[in-house]
């Protein structure tokens, strides 16, 4: 499951246990071993809490997208935009 596995390395690379994240998120004690156990997703108020505290979108947790938020989408668009454009000029 994409979004577990996003988790997990978003986790990993802030330096912090799920357990952590459960407590500082108030998302509740043990609430991520009960998703992978179960194979469930968060609701959407989670989602959110989760996504606030790692800094990321949602879309990027669920999968949906490969921007980690969307300020970053933005200046992806932007840059294809001003590359398409810039080479029209050549």
């Amino acid at each position: 499951m994409i979004f577990l596995e996003r988790l997990d390395a978003l986790c990993k690379e802030k330096g912090i246990s799920k357990r952590k994240l459960e407590m500082e998120a108030s998302l509740g004690h043990g609430i991520v071993s009960k998703w992978k156990k179960e194979g469930n997703l968060p609701n959407q108020q989670n989602l959110k809490k989760i996504s606030d505290y790692l800094g990321v979108s949602t879309s990027y947790l669920l999968g949906e997208s490969d921007f980690r938020s969307e300020r970053e989408a933005v200046i992806d668009g932007w840059n294809k935009s001003f590359a398409t454009n810039a080479s029209n000029f050549r």
